[in-house]
């Protein structure tokens, strides 16, 4: 028996935006090639990203050990294209702080503004002098609870006999 050798494709897309994906996924070559460049194996590869098959992920790796110079000059422009965004998106949104503003604390209280205009907040945990970031909100106009039963404790004085629609609540 004769063994069939046929080419198979280099499974890579390249969308409307130019980025090239492994596949029929959102992985792209960048990202393969990136781990694969760290040391990683085409099972670890495999491992780390689910949605690719083996098969597909030793074809990329193969493809990009042929065709070095090109994927290269390729994974060059994506990394100038991806600082320049990066430049653009920190000039738009100040980086500065915001490992702290995602990681403050915070706390729910609700209170009244009185005739006067004023709000008393109490009952938090800060120190005088110490600066904290309010925001306020408008209370809810609809306070009507639609779930009556919801985070009630539920009792069954007969719990083998059948319920009618007249025994619930909600249904009335």
């Amino acid at each position: 028996m004769a063994l069939l050798i046929e080419t198979q494709p280099v499974p890579l897309t390249i969308n409307s935006d130019g980025v090239v994906r492994v596949g029929n996924t959102r992985v792209t070559l960048d990202t393969v090639i990136a781990a694969f460049l760290k040391g990683a194996t085409a099972e670890e590869i495999a491992q780390q990203y689910p949605s690719l098959s083996l098969p597909d992920i030793y074809s990329v790796i193969g493809y990009y050990l042929k065709n070095r110079y090109e994927v290269d000059k390729y994974l060059a422009t994506r990394k100038q294209q991806s600082q320049a965004i990066r430049e653009q998106t920190e000039k738009k949104y100040d980086p500065v702080g915001i490992r702290e503003r995602l990681l403050m604390s915070t706390y729910h209280v609700e209170t009244t503004v009185s005739k006067d205009g004023k709000l008393s907040i109490q009952g938090l945990p800060f120190h005088p002098g110490e600066k904290v970031e309010v925001t306020v909100r408008g209370a809810k106009k609809n306070t009507t609870n639609r779930y009556s039963l919801r985070g009630q404790p539920v009792r069954y004085e007969k719990p083998f006999e059948g319920a009618a629609e007249g025994d619930w609540e909600v249904l009335k």
